[in-house]
This record gives C-alpha cells, structure tokens and sequence, in this order.
C-alpha cells in the first residue's frame, strides 16, 4: 500500500522505486521492500486513469486514452499478481536478488565500483571470445 501512495504523490513509479532502492541501500530488508515496489506499480494505474480522464473534452479521444489506460492496468494488475504469487510461495524475487548481488564481484580496493562494468563484464566477455 505505501508503494501505491508513494507513486500516487508522486505521479512517478520511477521516482518511487527509486527511493526504494536508496531504502535497500541504507539497510531496508529486501523482503519489506518488494511489496512496495510491486505498489508502485499499481500507483500508476491511478496516474494513467487521470491522465486519461482529462481527455474528456472529445469523446473519441478519451475513449482511445482510456482503453490504452486499461491494457496498462491490466498488464500491471496481472503482473503485480503473478509476482506476488511468486514471492509470497517462493521467495522467487528475494531469492534471486540474493543471488546476483552474492555472485557480483566487487573490487574493494576502489571506493566507488563501476557498477556497470561489474554487470556487463561476463556478457562482453562472451561476444568477445
């Protein structure tokens, strides 16, 4: 629920994501956090209803704005219901969260890892060869 609110105040699942991650950084347990995360995903299916809602002034306008709304909520809606299924059976998204950030090898001589370097690194690895 605060993942929606957040995104509602914001207008931005960007934004809230965001300052949930910073949330993660500074120490938030994963596990609390993918629910929000998952709400903000929800709370932009308020922000593309509004947005939609404003075309009322030419009917087939509002019709086309509120139909692509819809395929966004749905989309949101099913994937925030598959995932939640997932996690709250297997602890899919912790899971596998735990296991990118273990297998990341980080350099901790360097203050600041160039963290996309550590990401990309395996894959360039592979087109190179």
């Amino acid at each position: 629920m605060l993942g929606v609110l957040i995104t509602v105040l914001v207008q931005s699942s960007s934004t809230s994501t965001s300052i949930l991650v910073g949330l993660v950084a500074a120490g938030a347990p994963v596990s609390r956090v993918i629910p929000m995360v998952l709400g903000a995903n929800i709370g932009t299916s308020v922000t593309n209803t509004v947005v939609a809602i404003t075309q009322m002034g030419d009917k087939e306008q509002f019709r086309r704005a509120f139909s692509c709304a819809t395929v966004h909520d749905m989309f949101n809606w099913l994937s925030v219901i598959v995932f939640t299924t997932a996690e709250c059976s297997t602890h899919f998204l912790e899971n596998i969260t735990n296991y990118m950030v273990d297998n990341m090898n980080f350099n901790s001589s360097v203050s600041n890892p160039d963290i996309l370097k550590t990401i990309t690194k395996p894959l360039i690895n592979l087109i190179v060869q």
